[in-house]
């Protein structure tokens, strides 16, 4: 039978061989399908681990930064704040005492001001030293040397007070024992001398008086007032004796306490200066030391929070992928 011309016009044409043979190579088995889907699969996971791997790194990079550099530094300077601040609380309450005491408590805090300070500009991760910054090193060695001199100073003046209390006791003592405080007679009465009375009196005015200066020389100048109007009664009984060391002791006290006087007036300036140089200090150290420092430390936090962020964000792109 002879083929229809319309079915030969329709069948399609036979492929060439080269074209066959194409045809064939790039129909894929299912196999094929598989091994580059995995492909394709590992390499997203290659590039999201590399990435994610790279961010986590600059966080730990930044955590380590932080702990190894800016937190350090911060409480260095913390340290230095804290050190300085008590070093003037020790000099001022030392100032302010009337009684000697001892020197180590002053000592002990400007020792450990001088160390803190060597540990914030010597320490590992130190920072860059600046002009201003050097100053302020120098002025904080020179607030401590100053310091020290006006609780030597100090220590000086309680010792005069110390000695002019012992004084003013001794005085009290004679007295008493030449019957300033009475003399027991019959029936238990006492038999008090007038001289004697007067000059008790005006004397436990002095010893009790803690006012201002001239107070007290008020009441000094009647207790020398008492000793002249009884001085001849005083050198018959208790004695010429008793009466010169009573006028020597006195009149040492008196001066001890015009020195006071004029060391306060003299020092009360120094004192003054020293305690407004600690208030500027601390806020130069706040603004040279500490602010910086928190600064960068806040810095280093967001920086360290920032890397964690974009890592969490890579390794969810590639979980997409």
């Amino acid at each position: 039978m002879r083929p229809n011309p319309s079915e030969l016009h329709n069948s399609p044409a036979p492929l060439p061989p080269a074209a066959a043979h194409a045809r064939a190579r790039v129909r894929l088995g299912i196999g094929s399908r598989l091994a580059l889907g995995l492909a394709v699969v590992a390499a997203v996971i290659a590039i999201g681990h590399g990435l994610a791997t790279e961010t986590t790194r600059q966080a730990v990079q930044s955590l380590r930064n932080m702990q190894i550099e800016h937190e350090p530094r911060a409480r260095r300077a913390a340290a230095v704040m804290e050190t300085l601040a008590a070093y003037d609380r020790a000099v001022i309450e030392y100032l302010h005492a009337d009684q000697q005491a001892d020197l180590e408590s002053i000592t002990t805090a400007a020792d450990e001001l001088d160390r803190s300070v060597n540990h914030y500009f010597n320490d590992a991760a130190a920072p860059a030293i600046t002009a201003p910054d050097l100053q302020l090193r120098i002025e904080i060695a020179h607030h401590i040397a100053q310091g020290g001199k006006l609780a030597s100073l100090a220590g000086k003046r309680a010792q005069w007070l110390a000695h002019r209390h012992a004084l003013l006791d001794g005085v009290q003592h004679r007295i008493a024992s030449a019957g300033g405080s009475g003399l027991a007679i019959a029936d238990e009465q006492l038999l008090l001398r007038r001289s004697l009375a007067e000059l008790a009196a005006a004397l436990n005015s002095i010893r009790s008086n803690s006012g201002e200066p001239e107070a007290l020389e008020i009441k000094e100048k009647e207790f020398s007032a008492a000793l002249a109007r009884h001085n001849a009664e005083l050198s018959r009984s208790p004695g010429r004796a008793w009466l010169d060391l009573v006028h020597e002791d006195f009149g040492d006290s008196v001066r001890l306490r015009r020195a006071i006087g004029s060391f306060d007036a003299l020092n009360r300036p120094a004192r003054r200066s020293f305690m407004d140089a600690g208030t500027t200090l601390m806020a130069a150290a706040q603004t040279q030391f500490q602010e910086p420092a928190r600064r960068d430390l806040l810095q280093a936090a967001g920086r360290a929070a920032a890397s964690a962020e974009l890592a969490e964000h890579t390794l969810t792109r590639t979980g997409i992928a």
